[in-house]
């Protein structure tokens, strides 16, 4: 029996949720540019521990990815539609080839 397309989305999202960790994608930049959370949290306005947790999540609201974005000159948005475009194109493949 065939699946509904409902359900099908809620399987690519719950499998994007799998591979997609924005704290991971950020932190990864700071790292890239020699940054350290004491300058990230300070430029972000955001007190150092609290910002270590922050960057541990996997799900960031999408008004800090954007100050993210404006501190660091990076578009994170970006990064983030390229691993959903890969993700999703990863799952239909699994759907067609099942």
């Amino acid at each position: 029996m065939s699946e509904e397309p409902c359900e099908i989305v809620d399987e690519l999202a719950l499998e994007s949720e799998k591979c997609i960790h924005v704290g991971a994608i950020i932190k990864d930049k700071l790292d890239l540019e020699r940054r350290t959370i004491r300058w990230f949290s300070e430029q972000m306005n955001c007190d150092r521990s609290n910002m270590y947790k922050l960057l541990s999540r996997a799900h960031l609201d999408s008004n800090f990815i954007l100050r993210a974005s404006k501190v660091l000159e990076y578009n994170f948005f970006k990064d983030i539609a390229d691993l959903v475009d890969e993700t999703t194109a990863n799952c239909w493949a699994d759907l067609f080839i099942s």
